[in-house]
């Protein structure tokens, strides 16, 4: 049987998107969150979870790039960043995808967002649903964006502020409520099999600790 189409062009450029990430990583051209990054998210939170913790998460990052793409902003400290919507090749070309798109009559198939920071003479995209940080003009030969969209800083303030995000606290709050989120976390959203699951379990261990602290006062 003849492959359909989609398959082979989905297998060949996942093929080259391997190649692409193997490049990268080779050439430091692609990372991992860094500390203060995280440390900054762990400042702010969202029904009194976390940034960090979400934007760590697969689970809670998949299919939700719009607003995850805003909540990155909030750990760029003073830096110069915007928001580009684009349609991308990892999700237009996946045949599951496509099929899941025509069965939902899903408008804007294919379209992503994410946060392109620029630090250190250089723009650096982070994508959320990947969960890493890579090199824009890597991005671009991986994913190769297009019908672009972009919003500058101003404009993506304006996202910002239309997030419900809040300084994080645990003082003065019902610690049944973070016990239950903690158990939540352990049991549905931490998984060994992603990238970031380590930094995940790292921040989540971090949260508990704040708890359990206040559990003995």
């Amino acid at each position: 049987m003849i492959k359909h189409l989609e398959v082979i062009r989905w297998e060949y450029f996942f093929q080259r998107k391997l190649k692409l990430i193997e490049y990268g990583l080779e050439n430091n051209l692609i990372d991992y969150y860094d500390d203060k990054f995280i440390s900054q998210l762990r400042k702010k939170s969202i029904e009194r979870t976390p940034l960090s913790i979400i934007l760590l998460s697969f689970k809670l990052c998949n299919r939700k790039c719009y607003s995850r793409a805003v909540l990155a902003a909030f750990g760029f400290e003073q830096d110069d960043f915007y928001l580009m919507d684009a349609k991308i090749n990892s999700i237009s070309w996946n045949p599951e995808n496509i099929k899941y798109a025509k069965d939902n009559k899903i408008p804007n198939f294919g379209m992503h967002r994410v946060a392109v920071r620029k630090k250190n003479n250089q723009e650096l995209v982070y994508d959320t649903t990947l969960g890493l940080v890579v090199e824009k003009n890597l991005y671009d030969k991986i994913e190769n964006p297009r019908n672009i969209t972009i919003y500058d800083k101003e404009t993506s303030k304006r996202f910002m502020q239309n997030q419900k995000v809040e300084d994080f606290s645990i003082f003065n709050q019902d610690l049944t409520y973070f016990s239950k989120k903690l158990e939540f976390l352990n049991n549905h959203v931490v998984n060994s099999n992603e990238i970031n699951y380590s930094l995940l379990t790292e921040e989540i261990t971090k949260f508990e600790n704040k708890v359990n602290k206040l559990k003995k006062r």
